[in-house]
């Protein structure tokens, strides 16, 4: 957030303040005055030390500081610092990193034990709709599972999967030490070890062997505007991965050839993906971020349609063809493939229509947090 320098230097007015210079010197005092090109007059100054303490501090008594000078303002006891330049003051929110750990750690162990709300109510309306007896069936005791994982505390699926994070970091956060990505494999490596998950992660491609703690994650980074952090987590296992696809269609194909190659994938993937679950579904991008908008599609909420009109109805368009395919409930026949459709979409090159499908299982174990 970028406002005028006036108005947050009022608030820091008799108050103590840390001041970082352009050529890294920093002094402490209390700030008692400025005036309209920023230049800050101290009183009750401390030249600090290297490591902004100790006995290399030297006491000056009042100072003035030129604006121009000045790199940084940190107000005392308050959670952001001040960016100052010739025209504006930009205010920053520091967010601890250990934040960031422990929010994963509770959202990898609460994923894996604990079924999402939308997902038992997809699940409870499936089994009124659903005409098949077996697949009636299947669909009780999935439901009977959730209960027994979440009362017993115990993994709703042996299988919980490689950690998948997106963060959407604001432009205005910062955090209190350098190593965001550290901090997720952190909390990961914690969450699976404490809420005593499968550990999934293959060391090596074709040599294998294991990481032993479900780390590396899959870490994706969005800088957007603002100064809040949101972080989604997904467990995401194996069966549905594999069945999951992209193909670079071309724009003759359109939005035929896109439900075609859409029935394609879910048909061929019969009982694999472990149905009924949710399908995300990438459209434009190139290559790899068209598999990447299939895989955050799936973070939106079961029934939740895509803003854009024109989606939402190609999201029901899809959804009611791919039940209509028959596989139901783990693949045994049935009204109930798929639980829903998510689609997005961004732009694309003239020349290509890319399109990506990412599916997902019953278990569709996803959380989010903001900090």
């Amino acid at each position: 957030m970028a406002i005028k320098p006036e108005k947050l230097l009022n608030k820091s007015l008799n108050k103590k303040v840390r001041i970082v210079l352009r050529n890294g010197m920093e002094y402490r005092g209390i700030l008692r005055g400025f005036d309209e090109f920023m230049n800050l007059t101290l009183e009750g100054v401390r030249l600090l030390g290297p490591e902004g303490e100790g006995e290399d501090g030297q006491d000056i008594g009042s100072l003035m500081i030129k604006g121009y000078d000045t790199m940084l303002i940190i107000p005392e006891r308050r959670a952001e610092f001040f960016i100052l330049s010739r025209t504006i003051l930009a205010t920053m929110r520091t967010v601890e990193l250990q934040r960031v750990s422990d929010s994963i750690k509770e959202m990898a162990v609460e994923a894996c034990h604990d079924a999402r709300g939308d997902l038992l109510e997809a699940l409870k309306g499936a089994l009124e709709d659903e005409d098949s007896p077996l697949g009636r069936d299947i669909l009780e005791k999935l439901l009977e599972n959730a209960e027994i994982a979440a009362s017993e505390r115990i993994p709703y699926c042996q299988d919980t999967g490689t950690a998948v994070v997106f963060v959407e970091l604001g432009e205005e956060v910062a955090f209190d030490r350098p190593g965001l990505v550290e901090a997720i494999n952190e909390g990961v490596r914690q969450g699976y070890q404490e809420g005593y998950l499968r550990k999934s992660m293959a060391a090596d491609p074709l040599r294998r062997g294991n990481t032993g703690d479900n780390t590396p994650a899959a870490v994706h980074i969005e800088v957007v505007p603002g100064d809040r952090l949101k972080i989604l987590f997904a467990a995401k296992g194996s069966g549905s991965e594999n069945m999951s696809a992209l193909r670079m269609l071309p724009p003759s194909a359109g939005w035929e050839g896109v439900k075609e190659f859409v029935l394609e994938t879910v048909e061929k993937a019969g009982p694999n993906p472990c149905p009924p679950g949710v399908l995300g579904v990438g459209l434009g991008g190139n290559f790899e971020t068209c598999a990447i908008l299939a895989k955050k599609a799936l973070y939106r909420g079961i029934g939740r349609r895509n803003p854009d009109p024109f989606y939402a109805g190609k999201e029901l368009e899809l959804l009611e063809a791919v039940n209509g395919l028959g596989i139901g409930p783990q693949g045994m026949g049935g009204r109930t493939t798929v639980l829903d459709i998510h689609i997005e979409a961004r732009p694309c090159h003239i020349g290509s229509l890319p399109v990506a499908v990412n599916m997902d299982c019953h278990a569709h174990r996803f959380r989010e947090v903001e900090l």
